[in-house]
């Protein structure tokens, strides 16, 4: 389930809205490339950004025609997740495990730090990540 899912259904959204677009980009051979950038605010004021970057075959490029706004949540995905109060990359921070997202103020980005991601879901799954500083319960 995505990130944005799991806000909406546990209900934790206060505040949202595009910070870009959506944006008809490049037209293609069949269609039109799209771009958004979405902001979403929770409850306890954390700030979750997603983007989307699509290719929307049955766009005919008339001014009419646009993706819905369920269509570009939908293709999203998330981009920059809180962690210890900045936002860090999800792709680089974030780990899900058994259902539940954490983040990692290191980062798992590089060769080296792939390890570190072993070495942190190895801790979240026998509890010790509690009482580590850099892992943080996101979701």
């Amino acid at each position: 389930m995505s990130i944005y899912n799991i806000l909406v259904q546990r209900k934790m959204i206060k505040e949202e809205r595009f910070r870009k677009g959506p944006t008809r980009v490049r037209e293609k051979a069949r269609g039109w490339m799209w771009e958004a950038e979405y902001e979403v605010i929770t409850n306890d004021d954390k700030m979750f950004v997603f983007y989307m970057w699509h290719h929307f075959f049955e766009d005919d490029g008339s001014n009419e025609w646009k993706p819905s706004i369920g269509e570009v949540r939908n293709k999203m995905y998330c981009q920059f997740v809180p962690c210890g109060g900045v936002r860090v990359s999800h792709s680089w921070h974030s780990s899900l495990v058994d259902g539940v997202y954490y983040t990692s103020k290191k980062g798992f980005f590089g060769y080296e730090n792939r390890t570190y991601q072993d070495e942190v879901i190895k801790q979240i799954k026998n509890g010790e990540w509690e009482t580590n500083p850099d892992i943080e319960m996101l979701l």
